[in-house]
């Protein structure tokens, strides 16, 4: 394998992990309202936690990776996400559930921002763009695999009529934990170093930050 698909693969996986968070919570919303004691209504709350951080939280791994370079927020926001996806299936009530997915989200954005900024310091031109396909062919098939993972949320653990305290979906949610730690490790030996930008950048890019806010 050439050192520019594995740079593609190890990127790819970095960015997919946000979207796995999501494609494979939302077959299990059914059980896990279940699971918890809680309404299909409560359960969707997750979900909106989840993209209203994961939206915040982009406007800030932006800049901050001008700032200080690009490998401190990222190992980071993987740190957050891993904590994040442990949360989740440690979770013993919705508003806890929900305060481990805002957690997985603001970790996730990280992975979702940055490997697009070190695609653009890596390369210009046609190798950017085709790097940057490669990675969105990555990012393409999480949708596709995130049902085919390990403990389908259609089944249900029963015992007695009720649901049983192990229920198929908390496997389910802590299982992008070791997919978000396995391309950081991946990429010690295979992407290149993620360098600081130019001071000019971090300065143009903080005046632009204030100006937008008064």
């Amino acid at each position: 394998m050439s050192p520019f698909v594995r740079s593609a693969v190890v990127l790819g996986l970095l960015c997919a992990t946000g979207p796995l968070a999501i494609d494979m919570f939302l077959p299990a919303l059914p059980t896990i309202a279940g699971s918890l004691n809680s309404t299909i209504a409560a359960s969707q709350l997750t979900i909106t936690a989840y993209f209203i951080a994961y939206g915040l939280a982009q406007m800030v791994y932006g800049p901050v990776a001008d700032m200080v370079g690009r490998k401190p927020p990222l190992i980071a926001g993987l740190v957050l996400f891993a904590a994040g996806s442990i949360g989740c299936a440690l979770a013993p009530d919705m508003n806890s559930l929900v305060a481990a997915r805002v957690v997985q989200a603001l970790g996730g954005a990280a992975a979702m921002v940055i490997p697009r900024a070190i695609i653009r310091d890596m390369h210009t031109g046609p190798q950017a763009t085709r790097l940057m396909a490669l990675v969105m062919l990555i990012i393409s098939v999480s949708p596709m695999l995130a049902p085919l993972m390990p403990a389908p949320a259609s089944s249900r653990c029963r015992a007695g009529g009720r649901s049983s305290p192990r229920s198929p979906w908390q496997p389910r949610s802590a299982l992008p934990s070791p997919c978000c730690c396995s391309p950081k490790r991946f990429s010690r030996s295979t992407a290149p170093r993620f360098v600081s930008p130019p001071c000019w950048v971090a300065s143009r890019r903080c005046c632009v930050i204030r100006f937008s806010w008064g």
